[in-house]
């Protein structure tokens, strides 16, 4: 019977919602991160957003004992960001600000560099990748507060951007980095009927921009 493969076994851990199990994986065989940048490539969205939360938590296991194998992933997933690589890697955003946040301090030069994706990208690389550097910067809010000075306003402009993705992780990360105020001052957004690709706590739901704001303003109150 033939083996399977490392990249499977990862696969339906994912599925299963095991994500620890992934961690745990990752402390004995440290090839588990490379798998989990290719399954963001998986057809399978549920399977690819649980590959950035396992990340996430591979991050939190391995920073204490074996920083060295994060630094090397945070430098391949910023040259998969790049023109030299084709920008082949769309949701490298999201790994890397998952890896960053696990220890802010021992990773604080990828925290300067993920959290100016919106600043530093020519504007022709960052529309494909608008939609990650947004859900990124919503998951790192820890960002000092002079950096969101600089971001808030590009934060907001996604507000109008014709692509409903990047209007509700404009929406999601503004709430995160506790700018709900922002939001209830633009009441189109809870009218927006656009549906979005919205995870949390483990699961993939479809969701109206409408929806997923007032969600988040109700919590907020």
């Amino acid at each position: 019977m033939a083996r399977t493969s490392l990249k499977t076994q990862i696969r339906e851990l994912l599925l299963n919602g095991d994500l620890e199990g992934v961690a745990g994986m990752a402390v004995a065989r440290r090839r588990v991160l490379g798998q989990l940048v290719s399954l963001t490539f998986d057809s399978d969205q549920l399977v690819v957003h649980r590959a950035i939360e396992a990340t996430g938590l591979c991050a939190e296991r391995l920073a204490p004992v074996d920083p060295e194998s994060l630094l090397e992933l945070l430098r391949r997933l910023n040259w998969m960001i790049t023109e030299e690589s084709g920008g082949i890697c769309w949701r490298a955003p999201e790994m890397m600000a998952e890896i960053v946040r696990c220890d802010p301090d021992r990773f604080s030069d990828f925290l300067h560099v993920t959290a100016s994706f919106l600043i530093t990208m020519e504007p022709e690389d960052l529309e494909h990748f608008r939609a990650s550097v947004l859900r990124a910067l919503g998951l790192l809010s820890i960002i000092p507060d002079e950096r969101q000075a600089e971001l808030i306003p590009l934060m907001m402009a996604s507000l109008d951007s014709p692509d409903p993705q990047v209007r509700g992780m404009a929406v999601w990360a503004l709430s995160e980095l506790g700018k709900n105020a922002v939001l209830g001052e633009r009441s189109e957004l809870l009218s927006d009927q656009e549906e979005v690709e919205y995870y949390s706590e483990g699961e993939l739901s479809r969701i109206t921009v409408a929806e997923l704001t007032g969600s988040l303003l109700d919590a907020a109150r």
